[in-house]
């Protein structure tokens, strides 16, 4: 019965996150999950045997997942709607927005863990622009350094850093390093967002002792509230072969991506999901 409400419960939160549009269909079951207004078919969080019955859905209870939230400090607002979630979302606020040292004191004294979201040269620089602050791959080393430190000092409260872009500077071995001394030297921790597969970041966390994580899924690699809803029902997914026992979630304070985590993160709290700040999942 529990498995059968938190279902009802699951699907209610579907229907609401689709997008409006005219002439909507109702929400109805499927052999594979629930279809949405166009007809497509969205995850179903009970688990099949061979014969497709439908049995109980597969535990949430012991999985640990951290939500941090990116590109934070240009808008004020956003944050106060997360905030209202109660749960610990995390933070990685940019250095040099309009509103960056406001919002991470208002998150401190809110008790939310906070990151520096560290600018970092993409791979397709100038074209692409990191935006203020941002380590270049053509920076000196003493240069590299130095503009670390204004970004690192410019963000009250941070206990940590991940990168914000960085798909050309995370594969450059020595440039990270750098990062890396430096972050080893204040007790900071990283958490590479792979934005490339060719990071070095986690060969670096290890030779200077920094903790670190790195991102196991994007909550909105498009702007859409259902494509989000999919992503987090990915943590409930009873037919992984190795199903997860923590994951780090990433993603942006995008109005549909706000709505989603209003939405379904406390249906997965209900059902035994843990979120826990970043902190606890580096190593």
């Amino acid at each position: 019965m529990v498995v059968f409400v938190a279902s009802l419960a699951i699907a209610a939160a579907i229907l609401f996150l689709l997008p409006e549009g005219p002439a909507k269909r109702p929400v109805r079951p499927s052999p594979s999950g629930v279809r949405n207004d166009t007809g497509e078919v969205l995850p179903d969080i009970r688990r099949r045997d061979a014969a497709g019955e439908k049995q109980e859905a597969t535990p949430a209870g012991g999985m640990r997942v951290a939500v941090l939230i990116d590109d934070i400090g240009m808008d004020r607002g956003v944050v106060h709607e997360l905030l209202k979630i109660g749960i610990p979302i995390t933070f990685a606020v940019l250095p040099f927005a309009a509103h960056s040292s406001a919002t991470a004191s208002v998150l401190h004294e809110n008790g939310r863990e906070i990151l520096l979201h560290l600018p970092m040269e993409p791979r397709h620089y100038p074209e692409e622009d990191p935006g203020k602050g941002a380590l270049l791959l053509n920076m000196s080393n003493d240069d590299t350094r130095r503009q670390l430190a204004a970004d690192l000092n410019v963000v009250p409260h941070i206990s940590g850093v991940n990168n914000h872009m960085g798909s050309g500077f995370m594969e450059n071995e020595e440039k990270v390093g750098i990062v890396m001394q430096e972050l080893e030297r204040r007790n900071l921790f990283f958490v590479d967002s792979r934005t490339t597969p060719n990071s070095k970041g986690r060969g670096a966390a290890r030779q200077y002792g920094v903790r670190f994580a790195s991102r196991d899924l994007f909550l909105d690699s498009t702007r859409d509230n259902a494509d989000a809803f999919r992503t987090l029902l990915r943590l409930y997914d009873g037919q992984a072969k190795r199903p997860r026992r923590s994951a780090l979630v990433i993603g942006h304070p995008y109005r549909e991506t706000v709505q989603a985590l209003k939405e379904v993160l406390p249906v997965l709290q209900k059902e035994g999901m843990e979120f826990v700040p970043v902190s606890s999942l580096v190593r």
